[in-house]
Order: C-alpha cells, then sequence, then structure tokens
C-alpha cells in the first residue's frame, strides 16, 4: 500500500470511481467487498481490511480535495485485462456482461486465475469453450499450463495425436521435446493397430502423468466456494461414513466373540445330545433288527400265499379270456349273417323303388303320349276342318282371289306352327327314352 497524492480530473476513470486502486498511471474506485469475497489471496496479497465497504453499501463517495485520499492498491495488470475483470465484479448495466468479447474472458481468465478468484475463474472458462475449440492445439497447449488448466492440455495432446498432420520439429520446440517424443509415440503406436480404440483425455492424462502433475497438484486451490463447501460435505460424510463403519465393525466383532462363545456351548450340547442319541439309536437298532428278522419271516410266508392266489387268479383269467373268445366268435357269425341279410334286404328294398320310379316315369310318358295323340288328333280336326272351309270357299266365292290368297298364307303358317309341335313331340320322347335307357344302365351297374 502506497500514499499518492490526489489525481486530476483527466485521471479519473469515467466508469469506475469509488474506492481507489492505482494500476498503470490511471485510478479505479470501486467497492472493496467483491474483492474481499472473491479471493482471500487478494485481501492477504493486498492487506485489503476487511469490512471497509459492506456488501449493502453500493459505492462510497470519495471527497478528491479531502486532505486523506482513500486506500490505493497498486496492481500490476494493464488496463485492457482489468476493465473486462471489473465490468463482471460490477456490472453498470444488465447486459455489461453479455457485451464482453472473447479476449476480454480471456483476460478475466488470466486475473482471477492470479488473484485466485476461483467462481470467476470456473464461469472464464465455461464461456470461452468455442473459443478454445477454434483455437489450435499448440497455444491451447501453451495456454492451459499458462492458466493451470487440465482438460485444455488433454484436449490439445489428443488432437495433436488423432490429426492427420504429424507432429513437426516447430510444435516440439513449442510444446517440449520430451512430450513430442511421447505423442509420436503415441501416434506410431495407433497406426500400428487397424482399428485402435478411441483415444480419451483420461487415457491422455495416465500416460503423460509427469506433465499433468503440477496442474492437478494446483486444482485444489481452484476450487469454487460451491466446491469446496461440497468437498467438505463429502470428506464430513467419508468421515461419518468411517466412524459408522468402526462402530459396525466393533459391534460385529463382539457379536463374533458372543456368537463364537454360542457355538462352542451348541457344539457342547450338541455333542452331548448326539453320544445319548447314538445310545438309543443303538437300542432301537437292536429292536428293529429283531422286529425286521420277525417282519422278513411273515412276509416270506405272505409272498409264497400271494403267488399261489396269483397263480389261481391267472388261470381264472384264462379260462375267461377262453369263454369270452368263444363268445365274441359267435357274436361275430351273428353279425355277419345279419349283415348279409341286411344288404339283402337293401337290395331289395332298392329294386322295389326303382320299379316303383320306373312305374311312375312309364305312367307319366303314358300321360304324355296321350296328351301327344289328343293334340295330333286336334290338328288334324283342326286342318280338315280348314281345307273343308277353303273349299268351300273356293267354292262359295272364286272371284275373291285376293281374301283366299291370305287364308291361305294362314293355313301354311299354321302347318308351320304344327310342325314345329310335332318335333318339339318327338325330341321329349327321344329324351324320355335315353334317361330310361340311361336308370337302366345304373341299376344294372349298381347291381353288378
Amino acid at each position: 500500500m502506497t500514499q499518492m497524492t490526489m489525481p486530476s480530473p483527466q485521471d479519473i476513470d469515467p466508469d469506475y470511481h469509488w474506492n481507489f486502486v492505482r494500476f498503470t498511471g490511471r485510478f479505479f474506485c470501486v467497492p472493496d467487498y467483491r474483492f474481499i469475497e472473491g479471493s482471500d489471496y487478494f485481501v492477504s496479497e493486498y492487506d485489503l481490511k476487511s469490512g471497509s465497504i459492506t456488501p449493502s453499501t453500493d459505492f462510497e463517495v470519495v471527497d478528491m480535495n479531502a486532505d486523506k485520499p482513500p486506500q490505493v492498491i497498486d496492481l500490476d495488470v494493464t488496463i485492457k485485462d482489468f476493465r473486462p475483470f471489473l465490468t463482471v465484479l460490477y456490472p453498470k448495466t444488465a447486459d455489461a456482461v453479455a457485451q464482453i468479447t472473447e479476449e476480454g474472458w480471456l483476460s478475466i481468465l488470466r486475473l482471477s486465475t492470479k488473484w485466485y478468484f476461483n467462481d470467476l475463474r470456473k464461469t472464464a472458462v465455461d464461456k470461452l469453450k468455442d473459443y478454445i475449440a477454434r483455437m489450435c492445439p499448440v497455444e491451447r497447449i501453451k495456454l492451459a499450463k499458462e492458466l493451470t488448466f487440465a482438460p485444455w492440455l488433454s484436449s490439445g495432446y489428443k488432437e495433436l495425436v488423432t490429426r492427420s498432420e504429424r507432429v513437426t520439429v516447430e510444435v516440439a520446440r513449442e510444446i517440449g521435446w520430451e512430450i513430442a517424443i511421447d505423442l509420436c509415440a503415441m501416434r506410431e503406436g495407433r497406426h500400428v493397430l487397424r482399428n485402435p480404440p478411441p483415444l480419451t483425455e483420461s487415457s491422455i492424462e495416465c500416460m503423460l502423468s509427469h506433465d499433468f502433475a503440477p496442474i492437478n497438484n494446483r486444482q485444489p486451490d481452484f476450487l469454487t466456494s460451491s466446491e469446496r463447501l461440497e468437498e467438505l460435505a463429502r470428506k464430513r460424510a467419508e468421515e461419518e461414513l468411517a466412524r459408522k463403519r468402526a462402530e459396525e465393525e466393533e459391534l460385529a466383532r463382539k457379536r463374533a466373540e458372543e456368537e463364537e462363545l454360542a457355538r462352542k456351548r451348541a457344539e457342547e450340547e450338541e455333542l452331548a445330545r448326539k453320544r445319548a442319541e447314538e445310545e438309543e439309536l443303538a437300542r432301537k437298532r437292536a429292536e428293529e433288527e429283531e422286529l425286521t428278522r420277525k417282519r422278513a419271516e411273515e412276509e416270506e410266508l405272505a409272498r409264497k400265499r400271494a403267488e399261489e392266489e396269483e397263480l389261481a387268479r391267472k388261470r381264472a383269467e384264462e379260462e375267461m379270456a377262453r369263454k369270452r373268445a368263444e363268445e365274441e366268435e359267435l357274436a361275430r357269425k351273428r353279425a355277419k349273417k345279419g349283415k348279409v341279410e341286411e344288404k339283402k334286404l337293401a337290395e331289395e328294398q332298392l329294386r322295389a323303388k326303382i320299379l316303383a320310379e320306373e312305374q311312375l316315369r312309364a305312367k307319366r310318358l303314358a300321360e304324355e303320349q296321350e296328351l301327344l295323340a289328343n293334340a295330333r288328333e286336334e290338328i288334324r280336326a283342326k286342318k280338315l276342318a280348314a281345307k273343308k272351309r277353303a273349299e268351300q270357299e273356293k267354292l262359295a266365292a272364286m272371284e275373291e282371289d285376293m281374301r283366299f290368297a291370305a287364308e291361305e298364307e294362314a293355313i301354311k303358317r299354321a302347318e308351320e306352327e304344327e310342325a314345329v309341335k310335332l318335333l318339339e313331340v318327338q325330341r321329349i320322347e327321344r329324351a324320355l327314352r335315353l334317361e330310361k335307357h340311361q336308370r337302366r344302365s345304373n341299376y344294372f351297374q349298381y347291381k353288378w
């Protein structure tokens, strides 16, 4: 901390001017509580007095003409890097943080890493994901080592191993010859395999553990407040779990001792019980052997009786089977004789049925023939009457030639119709004769 004279108006920053913090010839005045809350390292490094500005106070009005100017801190940073850092800590507008560029976030990351503003460092890392993804692997590796961030270092090494472009001498100078040799060995090992396994960042970190060790050793220093609380809660939970586990093990040991004692007692009781049971078993065994001998004699006698009964039963069954076979043979002969009689009766019934059908058809045919004869007689009578009528009309009216011609034409038409009817009757007769012949053929075929 240094004491300085009052600055001129042109040296006063137009945006930030609360509590003086001097660096590079320009004064910034901001409440110090954000620095006090954000980093214990910053408080101890620059000897800030905790509580000089409380969070409830937005800013402090500084009298530039006062005899004693406010506390001034000299920082070894540039204005270009410090202004984005203050924009995040003290945004003047709602969208002030959103307007910070990627270079601004990179400056914020550098300062937050330098002063251990871990919450702000985590925010800057999240904001720079796309920027880091576009960066070349060598620059990413250098930036990761500068800012002590292992994920960017492993992603840079992974890209150098998996990309088609080889590791050049210039790249080796930038990243270090020892690391370059390890990366080339990893590339050669993957090229030898036809289907190499996917390369993960954890495997790279394991292979290059000597390069990651300094960064990993510093990671506890960059834990955010929430991560520190989680780590503290995790340690407390582990301690509580270890305490409970020790209590459970002690309880289990006592239970095991009690169970061992109970087991020994139970074994002694079991041994005594088994001896008594063996003696009782030997006595029962002797009794059972005697009883078994008597039962064997009785069973032998019963077996002989059963054999005699079985022999008598088989003889009775054979006699019954013989009688049953004779009865079945007799029933079979009777059934065969009955089937022959039934077949004869069925044939006689079939003959009677066919005969009745033929009689019925003959009757129908006679009726049809009678109707046909009556039709013929009627036709002849009509023809004779027409002829007579024609002769009478011819004799009576010779002069009526025209009428006679018409009547003659009518007679011809009638004759044609009669001829057609006659042909129809003949066709019916042929059909009846053919049907009769077919029935007879079927009958004789069935009979045969």
